[in-house]
């Protein structure tokens, strides 16, 4: 195969340029058109270069990254052509692939674009998407890829549930709970428990219990589903295939007896 007239690397790596402006420009788009109070994110941009092991040019490219903004905490866009003489590590590799005439003329060319973003919200799977063309002097071709990556693995909410309401009160059951609590374990449970106590106050300012309330109805509904589940004669309630509308109406009736007096 002879060489790739010029125009033809030139078409190439144009496309991968223009491909690259579109991706960025979109990026910025969302940035700008997101609502939020933090500072719209904007992509840096700087020229790379490539060596060769002589010194002489390789080629090189254009680095753009975006860190901090409204949407994506960090993105990165990159775009290339380079080219060169493939190491012994590399011809090896082509020519298990089936790459002819790694052996005799080494030379490659390249040119491509490489995209990895990660946004804010850790329930978003991280980007990652690259293409590019190749050439060698025995064979050419496109190739690349695209995959998400999720920050957090799926959790299924009933079993964790379930496994809540079995272990929950076992939390601060321990010896080691006024060291837990001063570590701040229980942090998230007691402003729960505050915004509660919170409403209860609203809807009867005179009762004289809102956070001794609040936490009981917690306890409540923890213990109770747990004794329909395992233990049965211990409560009046029931809960079957998750539905929990009896555990709803006993806080209820305990709730509204004790503030509607």
């Amino acid at each position: 195969m002879s060489d790739l007239p010029i125009d033809h690397k030139d078409r190439a790596s144009t496309w991968f340029r223009s491909l690259r402006d579109d991706i960025v420009a979109a990026f910025e788009e969302v940035e700008q058109t997101h609502p939020g109070d933090a500072p719209v994110g904007k992509f840096e941009v700087s020229e790379t270069k490539r060596a060769s092991e002589d010194g002489s040019d390789a080629g090189g490219g254009l680095m753009s990254v975006m860190r901090g903004g409204r949407v994506f905490e960090k993105v990165g866009v990159n775009v290339s052509a380079v080219y060169g003489t493939l190491g012994e590590r590399a011809q090896k590799a082509m020519a298990a692939r089936g790459v002819p005439g790694m052996a005799e003329d080494p030379r490659f060319w390249a040119s491509g674009i490489s995209l990895v973003a990660h946004m804010q919200n850790p329930r978003v799977p991280a980007v990652h998407m690259n293409t590019r063309m190749f050439w060698t002097p025995g064979a050419w071709w496109f190739g690349g890829g695209s995959d998400l990556n999720p920050a957090i693995e799926y959790v299924n909410e009933s079993v964790l549930h379930r496994v809540v309401i079995a272990e929950g009160t076992k939390a601060y059951h321990t010896k080691e709970v006024d060291k837990e609590n001063n570590f701040g374990l229980f942090t998230n449970y007691k402003k729960l428990s505050l915004q509660v106590s919170k409403v209860v106050t609203e809807l009867s300012p005179s009762f004289p219990y809102p956070r001794t309330l609040a936490s009981n109805l917690f306890e409540m509904a923890n213990n109770h589903i747990y004794f329909a589940q395992h233990l049965p004669k211990l409560t009046d309630v029931s809960v079957t295939d998750d539905n929990f509308d009896e555990v709803k109406k006993m806080l209820e009736f305990f709730a509204f007896k004790l503030l509607c007096k």
